[in-house]
């Protein structure tokens, strides 16, 4: 089972879109799209069959429809709680008590986010699933001292990434469709495609070699239900954990921090495994903006006709 951590900031993110097709269906008179679409892309471009997500976002996720909550797992809040506090208190010890309510501090608290949900998902043993992809850590560097820029820009640039064909969901989905999708994700096929994505977590396995099992699995999916999928470009990122990050980058950090990143350093060493994150940015912007432009789009040619 290939397991995909959404944190809070993440979630956030997905929220604020689904308000805005929400809001832009109303203007329009159009049919909005299903925020679970881009759930959708995450599995297929990942290979993800379970979702982990905080307590208290499960809990503000009402809406979800039965086929998402069904591959949805909830994490406590104390645990998830816990990594944010350790991460918050070095951040904020060297910026402004007011720091979260200026935007001039936004790119602060993405890359905030990104160290905590790297953690949480660490411990959960998943990958970290990025909607809105990495954070931009240039724009913050002149909002941080070098305490935090230096190792943390050291830990972003240490992400691999690679590029692969991965599947993408074809068009919207709406909620008749499912049924036909959960035909597709509890199929033998995709199990074989969620297997191959989990390989990447094993740091013993050539990521090359297992990219191209990968994109030939996902061809073969592709080829038994072309009328729901598409292949596209798609990147992973892979951190392999050496003794000499933990170290360099891990061990640089300020206060508990250090400590904290440098155990969870370690145990990926120990239990040779790989630090995997799916930045899929493209499919999150091919939902929001198609769907934007098809209402808008839809609304305008209504009005020319009435």
């Amino acid at each position: 089972m290939k397991r995909g951590y959404l944190g809070p900031y993440q979630l956030g993110a997905l929220e604020g879109a689904s308000e805005a097709l929400q809001i832009t269906a109303n203007l329009t008179k159009q049919r909005s799209a299903d925020i679970d679409a881009i759930f959708y892309a995450a599995a297929f471009q990942a290979g993800v069959d379970e979702f982990l997500i905080s307590e208290s976002m499960a809990d503000k996720r009402g809406s979800q429809s039965q086929f998402v909550a069904t591959r949805t797992s909830r994490i406590p809040d104390e645990r998830a709680r816990g990594n944010h506090d350790v991460v918050n208190k070095a951040f904020s010890a060297y910026l402004p008590e007011d720091w979260r309510g200026r935007d001039e501090f936004l790119p602060v608290g993405a890359l905030l986010s990104f160290v905590a949900d790297l953690l949480d998902s660490s411990d959960a043993r998943a990958s970290l699933l990025l909607p809105i992809g990495l954070p931009e850590i240039e724009k913050a560097k002149d909002k941080l001292p070098s305490e935090l820029y230096v190792p943390l820009s050291g830990l972003i640039a240490a992400i691999i990434e690679l590029q692969t064909e991965g599947l993408a969901v074809r068009h919207n989905l709406p909620r008749d469709d499912l049924t036909r999708f959960n035909d597709i994700i509890s199929g033998d096929i995709f199990t074989e495609y969620s297997a191959a994505q989990s390989q990447l977590d094993d740091s013993r396995v050539d990521a090359e070699a297992n990219l191209t099992k990968i994109q030939a699995v996902g061809r073969k999916l592709f080829t038994s239900n072309r009328h729901w999928l598409s292949l596209k470009k798609s990147s992973v990122g892979l951190l392999q954990v050496t003794p000499r990050i933990v170290d360099a980058i891990f061990g640089k950090l300020p206060g508990t921090l250090a400590e904290v990143m440098t155990n969870a350093g370690l145990s990926f060493i120990e239990t040779r495994r790989r630090i995997v994150i799916y930045d899929f940015r493209s499919s999150f912007e091919t939902v929001l903006f198609s769907n934007l432009t098809r209402m808008i789009a839809t609304s305008s040619i209504s009005k020319e006709h009435q």
